[in-house]
């Protein structure tokens, strides 16, 4: 077999020791997802499975699994969970579907703490406009899901007036700490 053929056939690498799972091939996601990303995920119990957050852009596939659990419609985007499990008989990991969030505009690669995933909403400069033209772009928005069903926990709804750009929130000190357009940092208290 030529590398070409073992990278279709790879569909996602695990690094233990840095807890980082990485979808290496497009061509093995094609169908299930329209991403190909990378993001680092939480372990429940290396070896056994691991969870996947990941943002997406758009509605998932028409072709794609169902998910366990849904939040309404997500024809902006969304955060999805997966869980990572390895087929025993073929002896390669699998993605299966657990929950994907309510619908977000231009969500950005959410960051996990104490079960709780957190990821925003981007939002846009208020001077942009979406496709048509006509519709005025969201603010940025942080919010908190459950990590084991996606149930929203939490949103900032409008108390931050700007966007963000290719950021995703940091979690440190007991604090989730987000960072606007406009150069402010907003820091809220974490789910202990």
């Amino acid at each position: 077999m030529d590398s070409r053929s073992r990278a279709r056939e790879s569909l996602i690498t695990f690094n233990k020791a840095m807890r980082f799972l990485c979808i290496v091939s497009a061509t093995a996601c094609d169908g299930l997802m329209n991403v190909m990303i990378c993001s680092h995920c939480c372990t429940k119990e290396l070896g056994t499975y691991s969870n996947l957050y990941m943002p997406m852009q758009g509605p998932p596939s028409k072709g794609a699994p169902k998910f366990q659990y849904t939040h309404g419609t997500a024809d902006q985007g969304s955060i999805m969970a997966f869980e990572v499990r390895m087929d025993a008989e073929k002896n390669k990991p699998t993605l299966d579907p657990v929950w994907i969030s309510r619908d977000m505009h231009a969500p950005d690669p959410p960051v996990v703490a104490n079960g709780v995933v957190y990821a925003l909403q981007a939002g846009k400069n208020n001077s942009e406009a979406r496709a048509d033209g006509k519709t005025p772009t969201p603010n940025l928005i942080l919010y908190a899901f459950d990590a084991e069903t996606g149930q929203q926990l939490y949103s900032s709804e409008k108390l931050i007036d700007s966007f963000t750009h290719f950021s995703e929130p940091v979690v440190a000190g007991g604090k989730v700490y987000v960072c606007a357009w406009d150069g402010k940092v907003y820091a809220f208290g974490l789910k202990k």
